[in-house]
């Protein structure tokens, strides 16, 4: 209410989009993983959520890299992560898949996505609980609104469109009430803007304002290693950069070249 009263004092209520999930009924929906082609979209994945065991973690980047080629290939572009989660353990789901693929005019590449679609059947459940576990966090029922545009009767934030648009995006993380899951959204939401940033540099997407400004309160919470290369990468694109942490311990959790990255790429410190 803080941040609408404010909007409406400058005039700015209708260029608000709000997404919460301490009030997820009322929240403004997100697709975590609607941005990005399908390397870029397992890479977001991989780098938000916590996969890090040398084995785990290659069996999670194979698994994901196979699903997101195929849904790609079948047009299925805007799956959300409640999408995800079904095709990660629901099997008529992947049975879905072959018929699909079946049905298509026959191909070396039908063919090499079948094979890889075939090799998911031989993964072990075990091997994938972690990226499943993970994943279905998002899909929780309180959230599904929130984190799933079909499914809610409020606005979608669309951060190319506010960015070219000049609105204002408000991410209401409430991390402190809920953890690990706050920390993984952050960081997939933060690997958007790193995509999108890229987007404008590479002339996939006319940048059509001049200066944006992003905020991030609690960044410890939302450090990955590769942030230091956004960093640099965003203040190509016309935006401003502001962070905000508890102090240098937040960044030396995640390494100590971590710190002298972000304090090296800092203008202000």
């Amino acid at each position: 209410d803080i941040v609408k009263n404010v909007a409406k004092d400058f005039s700015r209520e209708d260029d608000l989009l709000v997404f919460s999930l301490s009030n997820p009924k009322k929240s403004c929906s997100y697709n975590a993983i609607k941005i990005g082609t399908p390397e870029q979209k397992k890479s977001k994945l991989m780098e938000g959520l916590d996969l890090e065991h040398e084995y785990y973690g290659a069996v999670a980047s194979k698994y994901l890299g196979t699903l997101f080629d195929i849904l790609d290939f079948l047009g299925k572009k805007d799956i959300t992560l409640a999408d995800l989660q079904n095709y990660l353990i629901n099997e008529n789901a992947k049975a879905s898949l072959f018929e699909q693929l079946n049905e298509r005019e026959d191909s070396e590449e039908v063919d090499s996505l079948l094979m890889k679609l075939n090799s998911l059947r031989q993964v072990s459940n075990k091997d994938i609980a972690g990226l499943c576990a993970q994943i279905e966090s998002f899909s929780l029922r309180e959230f599904h609104g929130a984190l799933n545009p079909r499914q809610s009767r409020n606005k979608e934030v669309d951060l190319i469109d506010v960015l070219q648009n000049g609105k204002v995006a408000y991410f209401q993380m409430n991390v402190n009430a809920y953890g690990d899951l706050s920390s993984r959204l952050g960081k997939l939401i933060i690997q958007d803007i790193k995509l999108i940033s890229n987007m404008f540099q590479s002339g996939q997407v006319e940048k059509k304002f001049e200066y944006a400004g992003i905020f991030v309160d609690e960044f410890g919470s939302f450090a990955t290693r590769s942030f230091a290369n956004i960093q640099k990468m965003i203040r190509s694109s016309g935006m401003g950069l502001r962070l905000f942490y508890q102090g240098m311990a937040d960044l030396r959790d995640v390494s100590p070249a971590f710190e002298n990255q972000v304090l090296g790429n800092s203008l202000i410190k």
